[in-house]
């Protein structure tokens, strides 16, 4: 799948953008992060992208608090997503879906499902150990429900938050971002399984 990700810096001052964007690129996939989508907007990100054919599973930051956030952007002709509910710790900005192909082309044959997840790490969170132990604890259990027939993708921004211990946890992820993102660090992630 085309998979595309961003740190948007705000989803709703370059709307138009994001949608030229998306309507070019046509990924199957988009993860953004910092969509500054939270409850006290109006105006949800879904509504943002109303005019086009992709949907939105995202995380809102809880009113009083804003910046932030994280969602899935996904192609409905291609895929049927699910959300996954699990247990996340207040604070903790992510977002995790089930992708299930429409129909197996060639190219995903041997794929049954992607478990996407987005997540949004700020500079200064308290929550760092805690997001990373997450990741981890919800890895397992998506494999232990999908008897192992599932592919992750997990991207977002972390900002210089140490990942290893998610690649240790499960050694089939590779970081597929392999140039700094923001002079020479690398604040996004792509860890995938994904050949």
């Amino acid at each position: 799948p085309l998979v595309m990700l961003t740190n948007a810096r705000s989803c709703y001052n370059k709307a138009d953008n994001l949608k030229k964007w998306l309507l070019e690129i046509f990924p199957d996939c988009a993860i953004i992060s910092e969509t500054w989508e939270g409850e006290s907007r109006r105006q949800s990100l879904q509504d943002l992208l109303a005019s086009t054919p992709f949907k939105v599973y995202s995380y809102r930051r809880p009113r009083g608090r804003s910046g932030g956030g994280c969602a899935v952007v996904y192609n409905e002709s291609r895929f049927t997503v699910e959300k996954i509910n699990v247990n996340t710790q207040e604070g903790i900005e992510i977002i995790w879906v089930i992708m299930t192909p429409k129909k197996l082309d060639h190219k995903l044959q041997r794929i049954k499902r992607i478990c996407v997840c987005s997540v949004y790490i700020a500079p200064r969170s308290e929550l760092k150990s805690e997001t990373i132990g997450h990741i981890i604890q919800t890895i397992h259990y998506v494999r232990s429900i999908y008897d192992n027939q599932v592919r992750f993708l997990i991207a977002g921004d972390i900002n210089r938050t140490d990942y290893t211990d998610v690649t240790d946890a499960y050694g089939a992820l590779k970081q597929c971002v392999t140039v700094g993102t923001r002079k020479q660090a690398t604040l996004e992630v792509i860890l995938s399984d994904l050949t």
